[in-house]
């Protein structure tokens, strides 16, 4: 296995802080062809997230991978206000809906 993949996305959340209670994090959904996407995400105490894309940007991603990025970060924060523990990383791959 060559480490690369040929279809379906990358999905990487990793914790870059944690004051007083409130995580900040950066999520990255990479996808074939080296093309990436990086954010920048804060969780406030209350509230929706705040998510600021990074430049540069290698690739736009499509609409579902957006879409799948939100939903994880959603159950992420609201297992975490639930829990008060916020998870350090979260890596998954996911396969395109059109390859399913």
């Amino acid at each position: 296995m060559s480490g690369r993949f040929e279809y379906g996305a990358r999905f990487e959340i990793l914790r870059t802080g944690l004051s007083d209670g409130v995580p900040t994090y950066q999520a990255t959904i990479s996808w074939p062809e080296a093309h990436r996407a990086t954010y920048n995400i804060e969780v406030p105490s209350e509230g929706e997230l705040l998510m600021e894309a990074q430049e540069p940007k290698q690739g736009e991603p499509e609409a579902w991978m957006h879409a799948h990025l939100k939903s994880m970060l959603s159950t992420l924060v609201k297992g975490g206000r639930r829990a008060g523990k916020w998870p350090r990383r979260v890596n998954i791959w996911k396969e395109s809906p059109a390859e399913t």
